[in-house]
């Protein structure tokens, strides 16, 4: 089982408009034996609910990656962009 987070940096992601981030990450982690599930929390009353996803790589919560959506998919989508975005600033940009 590799680290994802060195599998994620060494990864050329594809823009989101062509495939979802969320998708991407799914794949990647289903070709390294990694287990990946997303927190999902739900805030407010159902006309005005706001949700808030983060990625749970090997049962371990990368909850500092936590987005906000007024859906589900939504938030994973920001959540998972987010998780590529930040990585690769914290590894100098790459």
């Amino acid at each position: 089982m590799a680290d994802f987070k060195a599998v994620i940096l060494g990864h050329t992601f594809v823009s989101s408009t062509q495939k979802p981030y969320v998708t991407q990450l799914t794949e990647l982690a289903a070709q390294n034996r990694v287990t990946l599930e997303w927190a999902e929390l739900r805030e407010g009353p159902e006309q005005t609910t706001i949700w808030y996803c983060y990625p749970i790589v090997n049962g371990q919560a990368w909850a500092s990656y936590n987005q906000a959506g007024s859906s589900k998919k939504e938030a994973k989508e920001k959540s998972a962009a987010e998780t590529v975005r930040m990585l690769r600033r914290s590894n100098g940009g790459k």
